[in-house]
């Protein structure tokens, strides 16, 4: 079985470089690639073989045309016939090329109800 809800939101931009430290010593701090821009991270997780698959980093926010391209390029070729495949409710999880990409792979894509908190 696949997850495929995308971890979004690192902004080593608001990273804290300050804090409390025993009198008269410095405290260390600091962010590499401190930018305002946010990187996005998205990928598959197969819960039976513990991995990661079709892994993919974009120099700032996903829109739905770069996430169809990852489902349609990266997460397509790597599922298996019978692959349950389970997404968030977000709008472009949603969309008809990214169903049609899922189910080209004979997979089953699965959403879980609204109310639900996961």
């Amino acid at each position: 079985m696949l997850d495929s809800n995308a971890v979004e939101g690192v902004r080593t931009n608001m990273t804290k470089l300050r804090g409390r430290s025993p009198a008269g010593r410095l405290l260390p701090g600091k962010a590499p690639f401190r930018s305002a821009r946010t990187p996005t991270f998205t990928a598959a997780f197969r819960f039976r073989r513990d991995r990661i698959a079709a892994p993919c980093v974009r120099g700032g926010p996903e829109g739905g045309a770069a996430f169809r391209a990852w489902v349609e390029q990266s997460l397509a070729p790597t599922l298996a016939a019978g692959d349950i495949v389970v997404m968030d409710n977000l709008s472009r999880h949603k969309a008809r090329d990214v169903r049609a990409a899922i189910r080209a792979a004979k997979a089953h894509l699965l959403y879980p109800a609204p109310y639900s908190s996961s």
